[in-house]
């Protein structure tokens, strides 16, 4: 219904839910990078970066992760476990 009203609020828990609960299922991957991408763009916080780098990895597709590569360098964010992303991230190129 949210979605049908354009309302893109709840992308993250979508695409988490592609990833996580239906990774199987024909294009879910695709659209949980689509999904993470945009939610991306919308918002940067370091969860929404954990998320596009990990539906980057799923569906292989390293140029997709580089919004939250950059913003990772500029902002200087000290995360282990988002550095240990990306540097799955970087090893896809």
């Amino acid at each position: 219904a949210a979605r049908a009203r354009g309302d893109t609020t709840h992308q993250k828990e979508e695409a988490r839910y592609l990833l996580g609960l239906r990774p199987a299922e024909s294009g879910s991957l695709k659209a949980a990078l689509a999904l993470a991408s945009s939610n991306f763009a919308e918002q940067r916080e370091p969860a929404d970066a954990r998320l596009l780098l990990e539906a980057a990895l799923a569906a292989r597709d390293a140029a997709a992760a580089e919004p939250a590569l950059q913003w990772m360098a500029a902002s200087r964010i000290e995360s282990v476990a988002l550095a240990a992303l990306a540097g799955q991230v970087k090893g896809l190129r």
